[in-house]
């Protein structure tokens, strides 16, 4: 839940690069926080 709240806030920060996000995604495929930050992306 913690984490979700990080992601979506570093997500809604227009200060804040979309590229970090991603590169955590990377090294983490299989984080079930993936699926849900990558849908944000696409849809922001």
């Amino acid at each position: 839940s913690h984490l979700l709240r990080r992601f979506q806030f570093s997500i809604r920060d227009p200060t804040e690069p979309k590229i970090i996000p991603l590169l955590e995604l990377t090294l983490k495929p299989k984080s079930p926080v993936n699926l849900i930050v990558k849908k944000r992306l696409f849809q922001a």
